[in-house]
Parts: C-alpha cells; structure tokens; sequence
C-alpha cells in the first residue's frame, strides 16, 4: 500500500505546486532470491542421462521427469533451513542469507555451511567451496552471468550461471579425494525468483587403489519443465 499513497501525494503535489523534486533518490528493489525457500515449492525437471563413449557419438540411457520439493523446515542455532531430501544431487538443507544461499549436508546438521549460491555477485567472481578442513579449493565456483537465457518449456528465463570447477569429491560424509582427470566443469543455472532452471552432473567412480575418483563417461542434464512456488 505504500507505493500508491506516495504515487497519489506526487501527482496532488503536480497539480497544486506544477512539478515534484525530480531529485529525490530513488529506492532500487530488492532482487529476489535465486532459490525461493518455502515448504512445498517444487520444480519439475526433466533429466537426460547419457554415456559419453572415446571416439563413438553420445548414447541416451533415458529421459524422465523428476522434482525437485522443499519437503520441510527446521531451525538449526536459531536460524531456519529449508529441506531437500528426494532429490540426489541437491539433497541438503539450505539457508537464505545476505550473501546468498547457503548449504549444509542433510546428514550432518552440524556441520559448518558452505556458500553455495552467491547472490548479489558481479560477473566472473569467485569463491571457493571447501569440502575437507586445509582444501580451501575441491570447488572454485565462477559466477559466469547474471542474466544468461536459458530456453525451458517453462519459458526464456534469464538465470544466474553457476560454472563449478570440481577437483575433489566427498561422498557420505567421507574425506574428499581428489580427481584424477580435474577440473570437471559444471553448470547450474538459477534464476531469481524462479529458483532451479538447469543443471550438469558427471558420473564418478573409484580409481582401483580407491584413492580418487575417475569419470565414469557418464553425464546428467537437468531442465526445467515447471515450477510451483507456495509464497
């Protein structure tokens, strides 16, 4: 209700004194989040798998749909996380914060955060992501664009490009191992106010010695078909 009571004081001001201070500074907008938290959003993704073979043309294993649900919330030291748990690959609690959204594992509540989406952030900014205490660097994230198109059956959204420069893995709640073929190079995209629009994952596996990890040739795309926002 503010913005139409100071609207109509403007123009009442236009008609009795023939103009308003076009100097007054104006209020910039809070930009909404990237990922909207609240119980019960969702987005439908459909998921393309495929095997990526040396010297031979990609191979489709399957396409399908899968959603992505904000299940529930819990409150962790005073703060108030958000539940994905049906949904591999982004299984975690998140947090909202002024620097953007934050993750812990859903295994381990009490584990320190880490950053996971920046926001605001200009373009071609880095942060690291560290999995393991001294691995400041298993993740370097680049901040690619802020308004990139993504062309999705829920529309032309522009989306925050996220490139992940993965070097280290931890799984379970495992030390991290590093590698051995790194950087792998994934995109997610998320768009503010929308939330989830795309996403790469890569297949891993243990090397023999099971001290890194290999790739495995195998690689996940993510699309957004539709989304449901409850707030």
């Amino acid at each position: 209700m503010t913005r139409p009571l100071l609207l109509c004081g403007c123009l009442a001001a236009v008609l009795l004194f023939v103009g308003c201070d076009s100097n007054e500074p104006t209020v910039d907008e809070p930009t909404p989040s990237v990922l909207p938290l609240a119980v019960g959003n969702q987005w439908v993704l459909e998921r393309t798998e495929t095997q990526i073979a040396p010297g031979t043309s990609d191979t489709t294993f399957f396409v399908r749909r899968d959603t992505i649900r904000i299940e529930r919330d819990t409150t962790l030291a005073g703060e108030r996380w958000f539940v994905i748990d049906n949904f591999f690959g982004f299984q975690g609690l998140y947090a909202q914060r002024a620097d953007g959204i934050w993750h812990k594992p859903l295994n381990s509540p009490a584990a320190e955060p880490i950053l996971r989406y920046k926001q605001p952030a200009n373009v071609g900014e880095q942060y690291p992501i560290s999995l393991s205490p001294g691995q400041p660097d298993d993740i370097r994230v680049t901040v690619r664009s802020k308004d990139t198109i993504r062309i999705t059956e829920a529309g032309s959204i522009a989306s925050y490009q996220y490139e992940r420069s993965v070097y280290a893995i931890a799984i379970q709640g495992s030390p991290a191992l590093p590698i051995t073929d790194a950087p792998l190079v994934l995109n997610t995209y998320l768009a503010p106010g929308v939330g989830f629009v795309e996403a790469e994952n890569v297949y891993v596996r243990y090397n023999s010695e099971e001290t890194a990890f290999v790739s495995a040739g195998r690689e996940e795309h993510w699309q957004l078909i539709s989304y449901q926002l409850s707030e």
